[in-house]
């Protein structure tokens, strides 16, 4: 209904393709498939928590970069700085990379079930690191998701469907 009422309001003419898009595959740092130290896997059960309220913040585990010191558990919080989650699966973890870098982050860890994750860094969003070089005490946010998560981001190329506007026009009066 929505597609229509664009059409036949601005004229839009739109079509899906797939194009081949710079992004980051998350992946294992090490072969044995050994997280790093802000990497942990959780216990909790999501869906055993009643539906009349949500845990409080302070409810959860300690966090190393949460300012109230305490994750939430079932939920995640990210700033410009830092990520502090509390029984996420990897894939939430690569939705919030996603709009922190504003590239597509696809997951290619394997890592399946829920984790407890810390993340902090310098709010450099630029780019992988070229060396170990850098201007702050915190680290870039490729080298903290290697250090603290024991994954790395790597910058490659994929496959995505895309939405392509062919055409639209300024609305005519009514």
């Amino acid at each position: 209904m929505l597609q229509k009422l664009l059409a036949d309001r601005f004229g839009l003419q739109v079509r899906r393709d797939k194009r081949e898009l710079p992004m980051y595959a998350l992946t294992l740092m090490r072969k044995d498939g050994a997280a790093g130290p802000r990497l942990v896997r959780s216990n909790i059960d999501c869906e055993k928590i009643p539906t009349d309220g949500r845990p409080e913040a302070a409810a959860g585990r300690p966090s190393a970069v949460s300012p109230n010191k305490f994750r939430g558990e079932c939920r995640m919080m990210v700033t410009r700085q830092y990520l502090t989650a509390g029984t996420r699966s990897i894939q939430h973890l690569a939705v919030s990379l996603q709009s922190i870098l504003g590239r597509p982050v696809v997951d290619r860890t394997g890592l399946t079930g829920t984790f407890d994750m810390d993340l902090q860094w310098s709010g450099d969003v630029g780019g992988p690191p070229a060396g170990n070089t850098s201007p702050t005490d915190a680290p870039t946010i490729f080298t903290a998701v290697q250090e603290q998560l024991g994954l790395r981001l790597e910058s490659t190329r994929g496959a995505f469907d895309v939405v392509v506007v062919d055409s639209v026009q300024r609305p005519t009066p009514d």
